[in-house]
């Protein structure tokens, strides 16, 4: 709108200057030729207020365009802040007034924010995770695997769960079930402080490849058992021989596997 205003004062002030022009050939009254004139200033006037307000114009859009800009980034960066705050009250939430609530607080929100798929992502997975948040805090912590149910066992392959031991005083330990997002004392059940330890995830994924192998193997083993006694009934002695050997060559990977997988966990 300053814009059009603008142009069409310049076009008056055209027209009136072309006006004035003739005044020296053909002649014009001396009073037409004052208000003439009193009008081509006034039109002037008029003129340099416009072109000054529409340069106050151009100035206060610039100036919008930088106070949006700067809006923008001042919005940007409380963004990043507000993040890092949300990322901190949920730590602080996290941390209790002891080793051992703090280490509850982590199981439970653990719990709360992840989903449990059998042989996917189950016990063993989740309770590396909360060995990690754990050992965040500052709380040393072992891995566990065994069998909770059972009241007394020898065999590491009988494990079927897997646990943290978070360490909530020097050389005491409670026992927290990643899964169900609690913590188990000792009195609850024993049977989650009976089993094998791990320092940590690393060395307890080399126990799963261990026992999956291991397991692998103990179906060979037993096949070629099979397949030895028929050939024995069948009076070929020559195929038994060779499966006998064959059997007691994966008895032999069967008991280097087990000495390494043993070597990895301390028993609780």
């Amino acid at each position: 709108m300053k814009k059009k205003l603008l142009l069409v004062l310049a076009a008056a002030v055209v027209m009136v200057s072309l006006a004035l022009t003739g005044c020296g050939e053909g002649g014009i009254a001396e009073e037409l030729y004052d208000q003439i004139r009193e009008q081509l200033e006034q039109l002037q006037q008029q003129l340099a207020q416009v072109q000054e307000q529409f340069s106050l114009l151009q100035e206060e859009n610039q100036s919008m365009e930088q106070a949006k800009e700067a809006a923008e980034a001042a919005l940007t960066e409380a963004e990043g802040e507000i993040a890092a705050l949300e990322e901190q009250l949920d730590a602080c939430e996290l941390v209790g007034t002891t080793a051992a609530e703090t280490a509850e607080r982590i199981a439970k929100f653990y719990q709360e924010a992840h989903y449990y798929w059998e042989n996917v992502y189950d016990c063993s997975e989740m309770s590396a995770d909360v060995w990690n948040m754990l050992q965040a805090q500052g709380i040393s912590a072992r891995l566990v695997v065994g069998n909770p149910d059972v009241p007394a066992y020898d065999d590491i392959t009988l494990s079927n769960h897997s646990w943290v031991m978070a360490e909530v005083a020097p050389g005491e330990y409670l026992a927290i079930e990643a899964v169900g997002g609690y913590s188990v004392s000792r009195q609850t059940n024993g049977g989650y402080y009976r089993g094998w330890a791990f320092d940590n995830p690393a060395q307890i994924n080399l126990y799963y490849e261990l026992i999956t192998e291991y397991n692998v193997r103990v179906e060979m083993r037993n096949r070629l058992e099979v397949e030895a006694n028929l050939a024995l009934s069948q009076g070929n002695i020559s195929l038994y021989s060779k499966l006998v050997q064959l059997r007691t060559e994966q008895e032999t990977e069967l008991n280097n596997i087990r000495a390494r997988y043993e070597a990895l966990a301390t028993r609780l």
